[in-house]
């Protein structure tokens, strides 16, 4: 009777699972990504909450030819200003609906520059780590995922860690230096 140790069993289901992912790449981080995904699907049929109400005064002053800073108090810098009217460029339909879809939008390019720069950069199991880490983070934040400005800072450093990773220190230091007011103003909002 040939009995295996737990720790060789360990390491024969942990070869297993590697070499499977190896293989099979794409349907794990399709696998990965759907399965964290399905926590949000009811986020998408939600009602505004917190900070987007702030987003959609602040964008609609604008439009109304308010100045900002001068005419109304904005919470946020400059360069989120943008940021706000982009729903707006949908129409003036709903702006919840807009908004959420930019944050969809830039979710996605959050996971696949994660993922771009995991396989760039590593074995073909340590490369799925940094989209394991984010997706697994992702279905806790609910409808503040959707319905908040923080992806975009986020964006913005993952471009900026991307641009390092590359070899182009001079261009990450410039993203992150002229984000910088956008990154912060998250940190007070």
């Amino acid at each position: 009777m040939n009995v295996d140790s737990p720790n060789q069993c360990r390491i024969a289901a942990w070869t297993l699972v590697a070499n499977w992912v190896a293989r099979h790449r794409l349907a794990a981080i399709y696998f990965i990504v759907v399965l964290t995904w399905l926590p949000l699907l009811a986020s998408l049929d939600g009602y505004e909450q917190g900070d987007i109400r702030i987003y959609k005064r602040d964008a609609d002053s604008l439009i109304q030819g308010r100045m900002p800073y001068r005419d109304t108090l904005v919470e946020y810098p400059p360069y989120a200003i943008p940021i706000f009217l982009l729903p707006r460029v949908f129409g003036n339909g709903n702006y919840l609906d807009g908004f959420m879809m930019l944050a969809v939008l830039c979710d996605i390019l959050i996971r696949g520059g994660l993922y771009w720069a995991g396989v760039r950069h590593a074995k073909p199991l340590r490369s799925l780590l940094p989209l394991i880490y984010y997706c697994a983070a992702v279905p806790f934040l609910r409808f503040f995922c959707l319905q908040r400005f923080d992806l975009w800072p986020a964006l913005i450093c993952v471009v900026a860690l991307m641009l390092f990773c590359a070899g182009k220190p001079g261009c990450s230091g410039l993203a992150i230096a002229r984000s910088m007011p956008v990154v912060t103003s998250t940190l007070h909002a």
